[in-house]
């Protein structure tokens, strides 16, 4: 989800019992925007900054202007080079303002600590490159992380070359080395423990690279006392930046508005979670679907490459809207009497559509990151509630009428993320199977690929970036988890002594 760079008004907190549409409280366009593509303007200006900035990091001071005119090519070729790459592998990064906004600020950050370094004649051991890769790789991708360190490595070379340091190709060697242990070690941080493990190893890579380069320079000298002091540096210097990383994390997700998996772990905690509990106390039913939908799009995600623990948190929270009315949802109601045998199916399926809106609105009410709420409005996109359409048109025969088809689709949008649309088939298949009598393996598996090709024949996946491969093994994955958790267990008579020995032998092995 993309959250536009005005900043966002504060709704007036009320109960969350009362959060409805209409009088009560209204959705208004500045709250949870579900999608805002990164504009023209704002990557133009991106462009432009890192440009300047390239440009003022490589003056110490001012040099005549044919040296000016070579840092400019030099600059303007390499983040050329970088722009290009990220268009055409990585345009989706660009569109996450957040996210893109955090990782300027960080670039500026670390030429300031290299300007420092210079104007302090202190080591290049101490700019913290890997530190800034490492954020790189959790709030974009390890991709970015490593040509964006590649682009800051280059700044940085230039701004100790225009300043005269005979070591700042080898410092510069040895920070690389760094930046691409953290990119390549890290991809998810599930627990903070990991950035302090990372930093170790970038540590070691600072040692070995240092202690190389140094042998290679000067031989047996490279054992004297200020060589192994500048080589322990470098040392120190990664295993800091794990600390480091692990403590301003929560501090550049705060001011930023961005969400790391460490977040997202914090969110699933349904002992911690207010709305999760809130949930399980006033929806059991919606509880148990979400918790389902869960397990079977993380599964399927990681199949195929997506973000498995997002989708995960995402299915936990995508129908919290129906704690406002949980009695008229189908895993909550009385298996005996539904409450929609009374109303109209115009009125049942404004109640039933109207849980996505709600779904925001309790969103903004307990402060859920953003990233969450598209799995809310996108998680049944522009489908059709079939149920109470059909029970329309045998109403319209009966008396004569005619029926409009859009009321009875939920507002949408379509899923525009791979795991938004995992999720969206998730939650329809686990609702379907969890519905058949004798849920058999050849049953479920007849019944996903239906479902599977209900959505994909309906339009509903045409603006996510999953592919056919991508469907076919998330169909298959679904059908593996699902038969796990609906297979038969042999019935054993109490009569037979043997019988429940054999019972108990395979419950407790």
């Amino acid at each position: 989800m993309k959250l536009s760079g005005k900043k966002r008004k504060r709704v007036r907190r009320i109960k969350p019992e009362r959060a409805r549409l209409g009088e009560k409280v209204r959705l208004r366009a500045d709250v949870a925007p579900v999608k805002q593509p990164f504009s023209k303007a704002g990557l133009i200006v991106l462009h432009a900054f890192f440009v300047v900035l390239f440009l003022v990091s490589a003056f110490p001071v001012l040099p005549p202007w044919w040296n000016i005119a070579g840092i400019v090519l030099l600059v303007a070729s390499f983040h050329y080079l970088f722009s290009l790459y990220l268009v055409r592998f990585h345009r989706e990064r660009l569109e996450r303002f957040n996210h893109c906004l955090a990782a300027v600020v960080l670039s500026i950050v670390m030429l300031g600590v290299a300007r420092f370094t210079l104007w302090s004649s202190l080591s290049p051991a101490w700019i913290p490159l890997s530190g800034a890769t490492l954020f790189f790789s959790l709030l974009l991708s390890q991709a970015v992380a490593f040509s964006a360190s590649a682009c800051l490595l280059l700044a940085i070379g230039l701004m100790h070359y225009a300043a005269g340091q005979e070591d700042a190709v080898a410092a510069m060697v040895i920070l690389g080395a760094g930046a691409a242990m953290a990119a390549l070690t890290v991809s998810r941080v599930r627990r903070r423990s990991t950035l302090i493990r990372v930093g170790l190893f970038i540590g070691l890579a600072h040692l070995l690279v240092s202690l190389g380069i140094a042998l290679f320079q000067e031989g047996a000298g490279a054992w004297d006392g200020e060589t192994l002091s500048q080589v322990f540096s470098y040392l120190v210097q990664g295993l800091l930046v794990g600390f480091l990383v692990s403590g301003l994390l929560p501090v550049i997700e705060y001011l930023f508005e961005v969400t790391t998996d460490v977040s997202l772990l914090e969110l699933s905690n349904q002992n911690e979670n207010l709305v999760l509990r809130k949930l399980l106390i006033d929806s059991p039913g919606t509880f148990h679907h979400s918790f389902i939908v869960g397990i079977l799009a993380e599964a399927a995600a990681e199949r195929i490459g997506a973000h498995g623990l997002l989708c995960r948190v995402g299915a936990y929270f995508h129908d919290i809207g129906k704690m406002n009315k949980p009695q008229y949802f189908a895993e909550n109601a009385d298996q005996d009497k539904s409450l929609h045998d009374d109303l109209s199916p115009e009125m049942s399926a404004l109640i039933i559509t109207s849980h996505t809106k709600d779904s925001l609105e309790l969103a903004d009410y307990y402060d859920l990151p953003s990233c969450l709420r598209a799995f809310m409005v996108e998680h049944h996109g522009t489908s059709r509630i079939e149920f109470f359409y059909n029970r329309a048109l045998e109403k319209a025969r009966e008396e004569g009428g005619q029926v409009d088809e859009e009321v009875f689709r939920y507002p949408g949008p379509k899923p525009q993320s791979k795991e938004t649309a995992i999720v969206m088939l998730a939650d329809a298949v686990e609702a379907a199977v969890r519905s058949l009598k004798k849920p058999t393996s050849a049953r479920i598996s007849a019944l996903v690929r239906e479902l599977v090709m209900d959505r994909l024949q309906g339009e509903q996946l045409d603006q996510c970036p999953l592919t056919l491969r991508d469907i076919r093994e998330t169909e298959e994955e679904f059908t593996s988890v699902l038969i796990g958790i609906h297979h038969a267990r042999p019935s054993y008579k109490t009569g037979d002594a043997e019988t429940r020995r054999q019972a108990r032998s395979r419950v407790t092995s």
